[in-house]
């Protein structure tokens, strides 16, 4: 499966590109057989149903890029080197071991090692079609959104 769904332009193309990168659902076993409860193997901190409340901007001319795999496989939100959003702030991390309420999300945490893996298998082919995405827009537009 890959780690995004692309859906190009019906309408007359825009210089917008939309990326939606908390939708994703898929979990890979070996992942899920780490969750720490049930809770998290709820996938609490999924945006649901994004992709689909925004399924029109096709329509309008916008591409949109969407994410099938979970944030807590990897968060495409982050940067691929973990480093902080919100300097200060409680984060999530490129693979989150706690949720905003601070729930352990793994029994046992993924090391470094995996990390890495998950960042290469997930995390930079999304943020490598992104950047296609927008260097098209780029290149026919002059610009993009």
């Amino acid at each position: 499966m890959r780690p995004y769904v692309i859906r190009p332009p019906r309408g007359e193309p825009l210089p917008v590109v939309v990326s939606i990168p908390h939708t994703g659902t898929a979990v890979p076993p070996e992942v899920a057989s780490r969750f720490a409860s049930k809770d998290i193997a709820a996938l609490p901190m999924t945006d649901w149903h994004l992709h689909r409340l925004y399924d029109f901007l096709p329509d309008m001319g916008i591409t949109t890029l969407f994410a099938t795999w979970s944030r807590f496989v990897v968060d495409l939100n982050r940067s691929p080197d973990s480093r902080s959003l919100y300097p200060g702030r409680f984060e999530t991390g490129l693979v989150p071991t706690e949720t905003f309420d601070r729930e352990a999300v793994f029994s046992i945490p993924p090391d470094a090692d995996e990390v890495e893996q998950l960042r290469r298998s997930y995390h930079q082919p999304y943020h490598d079609r992104l950047a296609a995405l927008l260097a098209i827009t780029r290149g026919r537009f002059g610009r993009a959104i």
